[in-house]
């Protein structure tokens, strides 16, 4: 909901978004993404979820550590290896 009340902010109930520009738009998701929130510790969104992302590839390296001995080479090399990607 509160996210909602920031999009209002910039994009009034009732904005007709085929006369918003790409770049418009784009801006408004960099100033939203990089504001800091309290339901995030005071980080910005895009802190968070650089965070969350290096955790799991952390996560995946420490399980290919204590499964190394029960995988082959390659299977060890590519996890330790592996970062998340975001695709669209």
């Amino acid at each position: 909901e509160n996210t909602n009340g920031l999009i209002r902010w910039y994009f009034p109930k009732g904005t007709d978004f085929g006369k918003i520009s790409d770049e418009n738009i784009q801006a408004v998701e960099s100033a939203l993404n990089n504001r800091p929130r309290k339901r995030l510790g005071w980080k910005t969104p895009l802190e968070a979820f650089n965070a969350y992302k290096r955790a799991k590839e952390l996560d995946v390296k420490r399980k290919a550590e204590q499964y190394k001995d029960t995988i082959s080479e390659a299977c060890y090399l590519a996890l330790m290896n592996y970062n998340v990607e975001i695709t669209d």
